[in-house]
């Protein structure tokens, strides 16, 4: 019978999320690696920028938070006290400014919240992007097989080839094609 050998697994070819340079390649052919081992890595100084600037941007908004809650806490005692004053001692126009003040620095607090929850969300996808840099195994198996190096450029056609095919050789299976004149000589409870 024609046949080949394969992984369990079936052979695995493994890509990239993202087309780019490789800058890393971390395994050879015959290499015996574990679930979510480092396999390569493409250029990643653009994104670990940019998760840079977005990380100050997270920080720049929670330095804004703190002050909207100061205004605001100050806002609150302010209109806590007119309240509690006897009427006549303040005018009314002072009684509004004082209500219309905490409700725009109230506003003020709202939207500096969502401003550090969106700064928040920029870090995770930058985060996210730096990641997809990164290619990881996915199974624990054996390197079968190495096609790039660093310097080169993956893009989505290169997937077609696969960067690294790998898979878990531990049974190995055997895939046979027995032609239909031999099939007579198959025996199912051969080895």
């Amino acid at each position: 019978a024609k046949g080949l050998l394969e992984a369990n697994t079936q052979n695995i070819n493994v890509g990239s999320f993202s087309p780019g340079i490789v800058d890393k390649v971390f395994v050879t052919e015959g290499d015996h690696v574990k679930n979510g081992d480092v396999l390569f890595c493409l250029d990643q100084r653009t994104e670990t920028t940019q998760l840079a600037l977005h990380e100050k941007d997270l920080e720049s908004a929670r330095y804004s938070v703190e002050v909207a809650k100061a205004a605001f806490s100050e806002a609150k005692d302010q209109f806590a006290r007119t309240k509690n004053l006897k009427a006549g001692v303040m005018s009314e126009e002072e009684v509004r400014r004082r209500e219309f003040n905490l409700q725009k620095t109230e506003a003020q607090l709202n939207l500096e919240n969502a401003k550090l929850e969106s700064a928040q969300q920029q870090v995770l996808l930058s985060k996210i992007a730096v990641d997809k840099l990164t290619t990881k195994a996915p199974v624990d198996g054996l390197i079968l097989k190495v096609r790039i190096r660093p310097g080169e450029y993956i893009n989505q056609t290169f997937q077609q080839s696969a960067p690294i095919t790998m898979g878990s050789i531990n049974p190995i299976y055997v895939r046979a094609t027995i032609d239909e004149n031999d099939v007579w000589r198959f025996d199912s409870n051969a080895k």
